[in-house]
Parts: structure tokens; C-alpha cells; sequence
């Protein structure tokens, strides 16, 4: 069986057969309202497909009419509207559900709650103000008792601490360092020693140390570029990272349609830039303003 698929769906081409005049104008403006604030609502609608672009509401009729009058209100902000999109498959299921819902919700609106049974009295309020009055004094009271038994163990404190004399560190004798005076004979063979060394000449070794350093001298800027790409492709992690609902309002605030959207949902993770710019419906232009969105 098919899962719900979350979509962005444009108000204009959403039916209704329920009359709104189900429902009160200042519950459908309050909504609307809301509607603007988050760019979405948070229990979307159920919509079943009746052509390419045009879908009947299921449920979520309240949800419906206040998307439309957000639309009426601001269209750049209410032109879209977030729902589920159901299949033939599942209609039927999905239809029980929401019925289910529907009487618990009204059962569990129905059922007494204690308040109802015992209704608070102004004797009664009185009665419990009273007592939380006498509970704030003792706390006070207690609060009081406690600060001066404190105050009076620091003063002890004080009276029994005898006072610390700070001793001066023993001083260190700093040695010094010994010189050795050479004798006559040791410097005669020193000098016969510095006589007899030759000249050091050049090895090839040594010009190949110097021809790899210099090789690694250019090799720092090409992988400091390369830390420069990976930095400017940080806004990928953001677009994997990002809940369906969050990357589908950023979206939508740039007019990115909605089965580009979905093509884009389930591409994730994606890892470079070229795969965003494979996607069917986007181009370089396009990829920009969405990197600009995700940041």
C-alpha cells in the first residue's frame, strides 16, 4: 500500500464541496491569518487527485477556506498551501481514519471533566488563599531563621580560624655553568684536525631535498583551493540536513514549483552541486536562489 505523499499544492486549483458558510467569517480570517504568519498549516489538507493539476478536498475543509482567504489577503504568501495527496489505492483507509478521529474527538468533547463536577466557589477560593498566605509567612519565617544561623557560624568561623603567616620560599642557588680551559696540547690537535678536513661539496641528495620542498611549496595553494570549494558548497549539508517541512517553506518562498520540490526530496543526500543541477526543472540561475534560501 502507498504512503501519504506531502506536496505544495496552489490554492486556485483546489475544490471544495462543502459551503463555507459552515463556518464562522471570523474563525476563517483567524485562520487565514495564521495561515500568513507560518506559511503553512500545521495540519495539511487531504486532497484527492481529479486531473494533472487539480485536486477535492477530503478533509481539512476549516483548513481549506482560511487558505483561501490568506490568498485573497496576500497572494505572493497564501498562493500555495501545504496537503497530503492520496491514491485510489488508499482513499478508503484514510477515509475511515479521519473518521475515527472525528468521533473520538467529539466523544472525548462530550465527556464530563471534574471541574464541571465540582465548581470552585468563592468561599472555597478564599479559603485556598488563606492557606497559601500562611504557607508563603512560614517559608519567610523560615528563611529568616536561617540566615541568622549562618551569620552566626561565619562569625565563629572567624573567631577560630587562627591567621595564616605566609613563609618566603626557600631561595635557590643558581649554579653556574663550569668552563673548561684547553691546554696547550688540545689546541695544537684541534688545529692539526681543522687542517687535514676538506672542503664539503654538494651532493645530489641535497638538490633533490630542495627540488621537493620547492614542490610542496606549490602544491599548499592548490589544497588551500581545494578547502575553498569544499567551503563553498557547505550549503548542501544545510539542504540534507533540513526536515521535509522547513526545506518545503524555503522553497516555496523562491517560487521553486512543487514537483520540483518533490524531485528534490527524494534526491537527498545529495552530495555536489552538479547533482542539484541534474535535477528535471532546475538550472544553474535556479540552484543559486535555492543556495541563497538554504542560507
Amino acid at each position: 500500500m502507498s504512503r501519504l505523499s506531502p506536496a505544495i499544492v496552489l490554492v486556485k486549483n483546489i475544490r471544495c464541496s462543502v459551503p463555507h458558510t459552515d463556518f464562522a467569517d471570523a474563525l476563517i480570517e483567524t485562520g487565514a491569518q495564521l495561515i500568513l504568519q507560518l506559511e503553512g498549516v500545521i495540519t495539511p489538507l487531504i486532497l484527492r487527485r481529479e486531473g494533472i493539476e487539480h485536486y477535492h478536498v477530503v478533509a481539512g475543509y476549516l483548513e481549506y477556506y482560511a487558505a483561501l482567504k490568506a490568498r485573497e489577503i496576500n497572494l505572493s504568501r497564501g498562493e500555495t498551501i501545504n496537503a497530503f495527496i492520496i491514491d485510489p489505492d488508499n482513499e478508503a483507509t484514510i477515509i475511515q481514519q479521519i473518521d475515527l478521529f472525528k468521533k473520538t474527538h467529539t466523544m472525548a468533547k462530550k465527556t464530563p471533566q471534574t471541574n464541571d463536577m465540582n465548581p470552585i466557589t468563592s468561599d472555597l477560593l478564599d479559603k485556598q488563599l488563606q492557606h497559601l498566605s500562611q504557607i508563603v509567612q512560614s517559608m519567610a519565617e523560615l528563611m529568616a531563621t536561617f540566615t541568622n544561623e549562618i551569620s552566626e557560624l561565619r562569625a565563629k568561623l572567624t573567631l577560630t580560624t587562627p591567621a595564616v603567616t605566609e613563609t618566603p620560599a626557600p631561595t635557590v642557588k643558581e649554579e653556574q655553568p663550569v668552563v673548561k680551559v684547553p691546554t696547550k696540547s688540545a689546541s695544537k690537535s684541534a688545529k692539526k684536525d681543522n687542517a687535514k678536513k676538506t672542503p664539503v661539496k654538494k651532493s645530489a641528495s641535497a638538490k633533490k631535498t630542495v627540488t621537493a620542498s620547492e614542490k610542496t611549496e606549490k602544491i599548499q595553494p592548490v589544497e588551500s583551493d581545494k578547502v575553498a570549494s569544499t567551503t563553498n558548497v557547505e550549503w548542501l549539508v544545510q539542504l540534507n540536513a533540513l526536515s521535509e517541512q522547513d526545506l518545503i517553506s524555503k522553497l516555496t518562498r523562491i517560487k521553486i514549483k512543487g514537483d520540483v520540490i518533490n524531485a528534490i526530496l527524494k534526491a537527498r543526500p545529495l552530495g555536489s552541486v552538479a547533482e542539484v543541477e541534474n535535477i528535471k526543472g532546475l538550472g544553474a540561475k535556479t540552484v543559486e536562489k535555492i543556495e541563497k534560501a538554504i542560507r
